[in-house]
């Protein structure tokens, strides 16, 4: 997950994140938002990574 993220950092401009049909040139604010989204997406997976990791180390330490 973490991977399509800095995918989507590092090349806004694939076909991955175009939409469908539309051939035309992705603009700036376009490019912006799916920079913006990957690094969403980076985050949301640190999070969810992060309460796994807490949810097995309480479960190892016990109460």
């Amino acid at each position: 997950m973490i991977l399509i993220g800095l995918f989507a950092i590092k090349n806004p401009e694939s076909w991955w994140f175009k939409k469908i049909g539309d051939d035309s040139e992705p603009n700036d604010e376009y490019l912006a938002s799916i920079r913006f989204r990957g690094k969403l997406f980076i985050g949301l997976s640190l999070l969810i990574i992060a309460t796994f990791l807490c949810l097995i180390l309480s479960t190892l330490i016990g109460p």
